[in-house]
């Protein structure tokens, strides 16, 4: 079984809440350019972006940073 990555899972949480982009972006307070380099796996957030993340999204840090171990 594959392991959805951060930018899967934070895409199929901002569809469930649906959100555009630009709301996306600003619950993290970021641009939308940055928001979608989260959602395309080819940015990793700050701490500070992954712990809105984690209260906006509902997604753990402990995912992230599994994520990233994963695909490093």
């Amino acid at each position: 079984m594959m392991t959805k990555t951060l930018g899967q899972r934070l895409k199929e949480r901002r569809l469930a809440m649906q959100l555009t982009v630009k709301q996306a972006a600003e619950m993290l307070n970021m641009t939308e350019r940055g928001y979608r380099y989260l959602e395309a796996d080819e940015k990793r957030p700050s701490i500070e972006t992954a712990v809105k993340i984690e209260d906006r999204f509902g997604i753990s840090i402990r995912e992230m940073v599994n994520d990233a171990e994963h695909s490093a």
